[in-house]
């Protein structure tokens, strides 16, 4: 039994060693096709960050505002009319979801489009 756990053991690690070994070839690769960088692997796609520290603390501001204004909406707002209110309300948790969402990512597909990148941090990790 215990030379049994032993090689079960030795194989998770190894098998873990290799995983780990093909996650940071990813992350560490130069491969970019013109200002966006992706390598797939198992089908996890990896993008470059392009959001810096200011635009990432100006997006989760602003996702926190939009999430406060879609509650005061609900809360509020009854003058618009139930439908109103309630697609009025859901528009900004849409928007909110997405500045909040690209904040913690570190990365934006518009900024990508238009050519963008804040991001200032060791492109030696994250490329």
């Amino acid at each position: 039994m215990g030379r049994s756990k032993t090689r079960l053991r030795h194989v998770f690690r190894t098998r873990a060693r290799k995983i780990d070994h093909d996650i940071r070839n990813v992350f560490c690769s130069n491969a970019s096709v013109g200002a966006v960088s992706r390598r797939q692997l198992d089908g996890v796609v990896v993008v470059k960050k392009n959001v810096g520290k200011t635009e990432k603390t100006v997006r989760l501001l602003g996702g926190l505002a939009f999430v406060g204004a879609s509650m005061a909406t609900i809360a509020f707002g009854e003058s618009l009319g139930a439908g109103r209110q309630g697609l009025i309300a859901a528009a900004m948790l849409l928007v909110a979801a997405v500045l909040l969402a690209s904040a913690g990512a570190q990365t934006c597909p518009a900024n990508r489009v238009l050519g963008r990148d804040t991001y200032d941090g060791d492109r030696s990790e994250d490329d």
